[in-house]
C-alpha cells in the first residue's frame, strides 16, 4: 500500500511546490488509525504535531 502511494504521490508532486510537513507514510498511518481506532482527527494531529492549537 506504502509502495502505490509513494508512486503516485511522486507523480503528483513533479512540477514541485511547497515541500510537506508529513511523509507519504505519516499520512497513511493517520489515515488508518483514524479509521481502525475512531479517534479524531485533533487527537492523531496533536501526536503528529500537525496542529497549531495543541501543544
Amino acid at each position: 500500500m506504502l509502495s502505490i502511494l509513494q508512486r503516485e504521490y511522486g507523480a503528483l508532486r513533479q512540477k514541485g511546490g511547497k515541500p510537506p510537513k508529513l511523509t507519504v507514510q505519516d499520512k497513511l498511518s493517520i489515515t488508518l488509525k483514524y479509521l481502525r481506532e475512531y479517534r479524531t482527527i485533533d487527537c492523531i494531529a496533536a501526536e503528529y504535531g500537525a496542529c497549531k492549537g495543541i501543544p
